[in-house]
């Protein structure tokens, strides 16, 4: 007896490219989303314990939760962790938190977003 197996997707059409528009909203929302952990950042490192800090965590959580799934929001995210950590403990940095920043930085470099983006130039 012959069994006959059917895929999910059989007879589904590929999936598409997203538009330019849609390209370009992604990768405006990475940048703000950048741009939130960059002031969490600096904020820790002006005053570690300062409610500064938490609020400027809690901004670029938000914005880190409007992002495509992926590598680029999973290693935002855990640096967001490490500044929340350094916070809660006081401390202006440690070696996770430094690691998680070498980790971010590779992976926005990576990023097809953060060089296809019509206002930045492709490295």
């Amino acid at each position: 007896m012959t069994t006959t197996t059917h895929s999910a997707n059989a007879g589904a059409a590929p999936p598409r490219e997203p538009s330019d528009e849609e390209s370009t909203a992604s990768g405006r929302a990475l940048d703000e989303a950048v741009r939130a952990v960059t002031v969490a950042l600096a904020a820790l490192n002006a005053d570690p314990a300062a409610s500064r800090v938490e609020e400027s965590i809690g901004r670029a959580g938000d914005l880190l939760e409007g992002l495509e799934p992926g590598l680029t929001a999973i290693v935002l995210n855990r640096l967001l962790t490490s500044i929340r950590d350094c916070h809660r403990e006081g401390r202006q940095t440690s070696a996770q938190l430094r690691a998680r920043r070498a980790s971010a930085a590779r992976a926005l470099h990576l990023d097809p977003r953060r060089h296809s983006h019509p206002t930045r130039k492709a490295s």
